[in-house]
């Protein structure tokens, strides 16, 4: 098995376990406001297929995401922003199934952008105020990584609402 082979197993349980995780939330649980410093589960939810669109689209491959183009307006978010703020994360509303439309379009071009990545092509950080890195460590961490922690923040989201949060 190659670099790209693990990172496509990586990429690929993210969306999936974030899929698993999101496949019971009602629009309102989603846009309940959990307290504190937390954002909603709609928030979590769409800075997880926004920046993910916008990592591998724009930071990554220098080209416009796909809310730019095929789907500007139909992303299913009101206001859209690969960068979650307080502010955003407590004012965007989404619309579930629509978001979980353009998800499949997104996790399905990262998926064939993992497969063809050169994982060895570096990849100035500087605008996260971080060094260069390959293509490959931010596959996995700033995209699988990240996914998968934002999938276990809903996850705590939803036990706080007394439902179940983990999809297993």
């Amino acid at each position: 098995m190659n670099g790209n082979e693990v990172l496509q197993q990586a990429t690929g349980f993210a969306t999936y376990y974030l899929h698993q995780v999101m496949a019971d939330v009602s629009p309102d649980d989603a846009h309940r406001d959990p307290g504190g410093t937390m954002q909603t589960i709609a928030a979590t939810y769409a800075h997880a297929v926004i920046s993910t669109d916008w990592q591998i689209h724009t930071f990554f491959h220098g080209q416009p995401a796909l809310f730019e183009g095929e789907w500007a307006g139909k992303t299913g978010a009101d206001i859209v922003s690969p960068v979650i703020t307080p502010d955003w994360g407590k004012n965007v509303q989404v619309d579930l199934p629509q978001m979980g439309s353009y998800a499949q379009a997104v996790f399905g071009a990262l998926m064939g952008y993992v497969a063809a990545a050169d994982l060895d092509q570096m990849i100035d950080l500087s605008l996260i105020g971080a060094e260069s890195q390959t293509l490959g460590w931010c596959l996995g961490n700033l995209v699988a990584g990240h996914l998968s922690a934002l999938t276990g923040q809903i996850a705590a989201v939803k036990g706080t609402f007394g439902l179940k949060g983990d999809a297993f």
